[in-house]
């Protein structure tokens, strides 16, 4: 007896702790991960319809954030779980249910006057979410002093989210008119700064661009070249030399990835621009991988081979993976990020001057390009006609012009009744030899999969530039993939079955019972189809039935 209270007690907290669970999460500026769909503050229920959480808030003005019922696999996967995302581009009263939609990708937001803890309490049958204040939090008072080198130039902009320190006006105080103090035999602008917020910053300005808001450090001396381009270092005689403070990373010019080395690029103080002539010898699959940094590691910086004292000086692609350099691209203008990334870019064998902008953010590349060798082939590859991801397996396209391939291929929903393929010029020699098919693959020209529904049958869909990685996402079915490579473009259609002459009643057969059939359709008792022009003069007349009867009796 003991034995089945225990086992009913033991179920009973089991159903409890399960009623208890979260599966409502916040996400957004409130959220300590930010804006990230794998992660968020967990809300808890007791009915699984009414959640709560409390949350500290620091950060005071308007802060958006949303709600979700189910996370996503990465930081990335905002499409898997926009349908579950509640919102809206609304202001949320405080202590006023206000009402949300789901399935958007739109924030609602609060206007917070104050830091503190507020509890959020949200009912999913009515999907209003009602924000209230349950206590004050007494920010921390900072007070520091940032020292900015004598060869900077432009505006400096102190401020946190109450107000602005150095000038209450866009765009600050002019750096030349800050007082000056010698640090360490070195002479420095200065500027000393008090608030009470947790997230205080800096911007520099040239007058058009602008750095990206820096946390200050207090004794620090900060270097500004213009546009977007700055460096932290120690108060010392050492005067920082913005002239040539921009190398590139990465194994052009038969280099290797080092934290400790990369090729210096020359500073134009004309062109307030960066150049280097550079050689891309290619690995196996004819590419080669770069990126910049305003700074090399010192031999003495030896913690992960020198890479975490460089990574907030690092910058290359804006992309979220490698991003390729084509043909097409030389001589145009390529985005680059700000400091504090490390996406590469990836560009094939070739030699090249490279024209860096660091005021504008962008990077032009001429040269001559070593193209990757046409096969005068193409292939779909992934999870169509059975197949799985495998660089040796592929559907063959026929070709039908120079240009245009196409192949009528299955899909068996094998991704919860979808299915994801893409394309390459060559296949591998066996199912793990992606690197020898890299430079040949390509697909959508989205950094997600590219879900290809009805609306888009009969339009073109853009190809994405050869060498990435990209996918198409489509339903289960049977379709006719059209490929044209001169304009880098898809055509999905659905299969269409041959019109057989004669087979009025469609059964694919021709005989007396078709003959009945065109009759009926001439005296109007039954529906013409393509099949009932016999004669194909263009009408269907008594003709078409003399017509049929020789086609029957041959």
């Amino acid at each position: 007896m003991k034995k089945n209270i225990t086992l009913f007690l033991f179920m009973l907290v089991a159903l409890v702790s399960f009623q208890m669970r979260a599966d409502m999460w916040i996400i957004g500026a409130i959220s300590p991960d930010g804006w990230d769909p794998s992660k968020g503050v967990a809300m808890t229920t007791t009915d699984n319809d009414v959640y709560t959480v409390d949350i500290d808030v620091t950060v005071t003005g308007n802060q958006y954030f949303g709600l979700t019922s189910k996370l996503g696999a990465n930081k990335n996967d905002w499409s898997t779980i926009l349908p579950y995302r509640y919102g809206g581009n609304k202001l949320v009263p405080f202590d006023t249910e206000t009402v949300l939609t789901q399935n958007t990708d739109l924030s609602p937001y609060c206007n917070f006057a104050e830091a503190g803890t507020y509890t959020f309490t949200f009912k999913v049958s009515t999907k209003t979410l009602k924000v209230t204040k349950k206590s004050s939090i007494e920010l921390p008072i900072f007070n520091g002093t940032i020292y900015v080198s004598k060869v900077s130039t432009g505006n400096i902009w102190a401020w946190d989210n109450d107000g602005n320190y150095a000038q209450n006006e866009w765009p600050g105080d002019d750096i030349t008119t800050l007082p000056t103090k010698s640090v360490n035999g070195t002479e420095y602008y200065y500027l000393t700064y008090t608030h009470n917020s947790t997230s205080p910053g800096l911007i520099f300005n040239d007058g058009t661009n602008q750095t990206a808001n820096i946390t200050p450090e207090d004794g620090k001396v900060y270097t500004y070249s213009g546009g977007s381009t700055y460096a932290v270092s120690d108060p010392s005689g050492d005067t920082p030399d913005p002239g040539n403070n921009v190398y590139i990373l990465g194994s052009l010019n038969g280099g290797v990835w080092s934290a400790y080395q990369g090729i210096p690029m020359t500073f134009d103080s004309e062109a307030k621009v960066y150049t280097a002539s550079v050689e891309a010898t290619g690995n196996e699959a004819g590419y080669n991988y770069f990126s910049f940094t305003t700074k090399l590691a010192a031999p003495t910086d030896t913690a992960n081979q020198g890479w975490d004292a460089i990574g907030e000086y690092r910058f290359g692609s804006v992309a979220l993976d490698d991003f390729p350099i084509t043909g097409a691209l030389l001589g145009t203008e390529i985005e680059v990020s700000e400091p504090g990334t490390a996406v590469a870019f990836k560009i094939p064998r070739g030699t090249y001057q490279f024209e860096l902008n660091m005021a504008t953010r962008k990077l032009i590349i001429t040269g001559e390009m070593n193209e990757v060798v046409e096969t005068g082939e193409l292939y779909v590859i992934g999870e169509v006609n059975s197949n799985g991801w495998a660089a040796n397996v592929g559907v063959k396209m026929n070709k039908i012009s120079d240009n245009e391939f196409q192949a009528t291929v299955a899909c068996d929903g094998v991704n919860e009744g979808y299915n994801f393929f893409s394309f390459t010029k060559k296949l591998g020699e066996n199912e793990n030899d992606w690197d020898a098919i890299a430079a040949y693959r390509f697909g959508a020209n989205t950094e997600e999969p590219f879900f290809i529904t009805e609306e888009h049958f009969g339009n073109a869909v853009g190809l994405g530039p050869q060498g990435s990685t990209s996918a198409y996402k489509i339903a289960e079915g049977e379709y006719v993939l059209t490929v044209n490579l001169e304009s880098s473009m898809l055509i999905v259609t659905l299969p269409t079955t041959p019109v057989i002459p004669g087979d009025i009643n469609g059964d694919g057969i021709v005989n007396v019972s078709d003959v009945t059939e065109l009759v009926n359709v001439i005296l109007a008792t039954a529906e013409k189809n393509d099949a009932c022009d016999v004669n194909a003069d263009g009408t269907i007349t008594v003709s078409d039935v003399t017509a049929l009867v020789n086609l029957i009796i041959q």
